[in-house]
């Protein structure tokens, strides 16, 4: 075990309790088939009692908000709603691609323009993520939560970070008053020349 500290993070070796997990047949092909699909929250639902009309309100909705953000859907996608229906709030819309590649270019492209496009309305209270297993929920929702506790403590230098597509917090720096000097006389330096 030379070069590596009785501390560090064991998630990768395998051990009798999560041999299980992680030689499942039905959980790795549950991940693989998670991955070809995206979750889009808040997309407004058609009140029709036809599951026909609703799905094709849902893919005509979905494909008029990516075409403001000068994006495009596959031609070949899947979509449906999960869960019951309610009149508090839509249903999460599932949408299934034809690869893991178009689905998370999908959410990635729509995350980014939505960024940048910010004055558009509807997209703004709507959300694409990738479709996530109940354990990688929980593991989000811990690190925001983490995220959230540090930050009410006072600790503003750390921000949520993807690796792989997973979320872990990450320290940030923070400019300080000596980097804003430096900064002004190199600027100063630059503009006698």
């Amino acid at each position: 075990m030379s070069g590596t500290s009785p501390n560090a993070s064991n998630s990768h070796v395998v051990t009798r309790s999560n041999y299980s997990t992680l030689t499942n047949p039905s959980r790795i092909g549950n991940l693989d088939k998670r991955s070809y699909n995206a979750v889009v929250r808040g997309h407004p639902e058609s009140s029709s009692t036809l599951s026909s009309v609703r799905l094709a309100g849902d893919k005509k909705s979905l494909s008029d908000l990516t075409r403001n953000l000068s994006l495009s859907l596959p031609s070949e996608l899947k979509l449906f709603r999960l869960g019951s229906k309610n009149a508090i709030k839509p249903r999460l819309l599932k949408v299934i691609f034809t690869s893991t590649e178009l689905a998370l270019r999908f959410v990635s492209d729509f995350n980014t323009e939505k960024r940048s496009k910010s004055t558009l309305d509807q997209a703004s209270s709507i959300s694409i993520a990738r479709d996530r297993t109940l354990l990688g929920r929980k593991e989000s929702h811990r690190i925001y939560s983490n995220l959230d506790e540090r930050r009410k403590k006072g600790e503003h230098n750390i921000a949520v970070r993807y690796r792989n597509g997973a979320p872990y917090l990450s320290q940030i720096r923070l400019a300080s008053k000596a980097d804003d000097l430096h900064s002004q006389q190199m600027s100063g330096m630059h503009s006698k020349n």
